[in-house]
């Protein structure tokens, strides 16, 4: 009973630690590689929507130029609003960079690694305003191993966002796209040009040559950039047409040394990890072992995955699961992800051996022949019982009675930690001021603005949104001048460039809010900033 108390006192603590809320501050960029000149999204996302403190961005000053920040808050499914600050940068140097992790109050946010290499303008982008280049991370490559394909856009003048790319079709490859096209800025010789970037990955099914063809990509222009050094010789509305130039591969067959009776299996990388459940090696009759193995494979689509775990295995009955399949990409490519379990059942007691694996591949990256290979596993499978002891049964049922008491304790308990977790939410999580010192807050405003002073103003703000039931995120999206004028705020506050803050617009969009929630709460209605 002692153990069955401490049991239930330790699933009730880790039951209580669950329904504590966890916030998280995060950070990611749209690309880890990238050519000096480049720029690249920093985004930071906050899933805590009271807290109104904005992120110390002071430590990317030293490798990084800040071009333009934004702030947004997003409700994603249904859940609690997330704040989300987007920073564009300009890397300053070449070689492996760093963006710190970023401080948010009592927040910090995770630290991401970037290599940024030396770019070479290929001669034609200096001629011409739009530009497309192709280029492949390798011109020789084996059969079924992966190409990638970079595809890069480049504009000096503006272009409509409904620019159309040709779908590239080869009939001796797969082609698998990695990603959705991505739009940064390459300041080349001084000029500012736009890039769309699109990358795939290419897998021939043929050996010898294999041709990449040329695609095609048509715009329409907007209009001449002033900010451009290229004379407005095109005109707004005129239709633009260029194209990528062919691309020829070398595909090898197999290397003789590989394996004959082997799956061929080319990749830049593979891993293999397994897990035996239960762990130790002496089991029941009856008692089945669970044996899950995962492979990583770097450079090779799902479906070129071989399976790895046999559907027979000598002495044991199996019990195959169905294999789940899961890829991803990346910079890198192609990350397949395959996940094998099996179930084995002995058929009679001894000593048993479970065969190792050692599966070959060939390293496209060192071009050599490696094995990944998973050990050997043995296990006891203890006699069959002949008779069964009275005290048994009784202890059996006197543990089946215990667990059920158990689970119907935990169950309630589940439900009692969760209406109190409801509960505590509809809770108000502001204080009610009194009008003496809610006027004085808008009085800090108002002295703020009138001072043109824009670090005094978001103060005020954020003092607004501590104290009283007014957030600017919600006063902007029902009112246009106030979310101009907030726009302008946060520009002022969180460009590199000094700007100059005029509080007199965020000052009377601010008054024409007030008015209305003072006249709607008059007249009974509902308040205009909900809680």
């Amino acid at each position: 009973m002692r153990i069955f108390l401490l049991t239930l006192l330790f699933i009730s603590q880790w039951l209580l630690g669950s329904y504590t809320l966890a916030f998280t501050f995060s950070a990611q960029t749209d690309r880890q590689q990238l050519f000096l000149g480049e720029s690249l999204e920093l985004l930071l996302e906050l899933d805590d929507s009271s807290y109104f403190v904005e992120p110390d961005i002071s430590t990317l000053k030293q490798n990084f130029e800040l071009l333009s920040s934004q702030r947004n808050t997003l409700v994603r499914n249904g859940a609690e609003p997330v704040q989300q600050w987007v920073f564009k940068l300009l890397p300053k140097t070449t070689g492996e960079l760093q963006i710190p992790p970023i401080t948010l109050g009592k927040y910090s946010s995770n630290p991401i690694n970037i290599q940024v290499k030396n770019f070479l303008a290929p001669t034609t982008l200096a001629l011409e305003p739009v530009y497309m280049d192709a280029q492949v991370d390798t011109e020789q490559v084996y059969l079924q191993a992966q190409v990638i394909l970079t595809l890069r856009i480049y504009h000096s003048i503006p272009l409509y966002a409904s620019g159309q790319l040709s779908t590239l079709s080869m009939p001796d490859a797969r082609v698998e796209p990695l990603g959705k096209p991505r739009s940064f800025e390459q300041y080349i010789n001084g000029v500012r040009h736009g890039v769309i970037e699109i990358r795939y990955a290419i897998f021939p099914q043929k050996t010898g040559e294999l041709i990449i063809p040329a695609l095609e990509f048509s715009a329409t222009l907007t209009g001449h950039d002033p900010s451009s050094l290229e004379p407005p010789s095109n005109l707004p509305g005129q239709q633009i047409e260029v194209y990528s130039a062919q691309i020829p591969l070398q595909v090898l067959p197999p290397p003789t040394q590989y394996p004959g009776d082997a799956a061929w299996l080319p990749a830049q990388a593979l891993h293999l990890e397994q897990q035996w459940s239960p762990e130790h090696t002496e089991l029941n009759p009856e008692q089945a072992l669970t044996r899950t193995v995962v492979m990583r494979i770097l450079g090779q689509p799902s479906s070129n995955v071989p399976a790895l775990l046999p559907q027979q295995q000598d002495n044991f009955h199996t019990y195959a699961n169905p294999i789940q399949k899961q890829q991803v990409t990346s910079e890198q490519g192609i990350t397949s992800i395959h996940h094998e379990q099996l179930a084995l059942l002995g058929q009679s007691s001894g000593h048993f051996e479970i065969a190792a694996i050692r599966l070959p591949w060939w390293n496209t990256l060192s071009n050599q022949l490696e094995y990944a290979e998973l050990p050997a596993h043995f296990v006891q499978i203890k006699p069959q019982k002949q008779e069964t002891n009275l005290s048994d049964i009784f202890y059996l049922y006197k543990d089946l009675i215990l667990w059920q008491i158990l689970c119907a304790v935990l169950a309630l308990t589940s439900l009692l930690f969760f209406w109190l977790w409801r509960h505590a939410r509809r809770q108000p999580a502001i204080i009610s001021y009194s009008s003496a010192n809610h006027a004085r807050l808008i009085e800090n405003l108002k002295r703020a603005c009138k001072n043109n002073d824009p670090i005094s103003a978001r103060s005020a703000l954020d003092a607004l949104a501590r104290h009283t039931e007014f957030t600017p995120n919600a006063a902007a999206k029902i009112s246009n001048p106030f979310h101009t004028a907030l726009t302008e705020l946060n520009s002022v506050l969180y460009t590199e460039t000094e700007q100059q803050w005029h509080g007199k617009n965020l000052w009377q969009a601010f008054s024409e809010l007030n008015r209305l929630n003072t006249t709607a709460e008059s007249a009974t209605l509902p308040p205009l900033y909900p809680p």
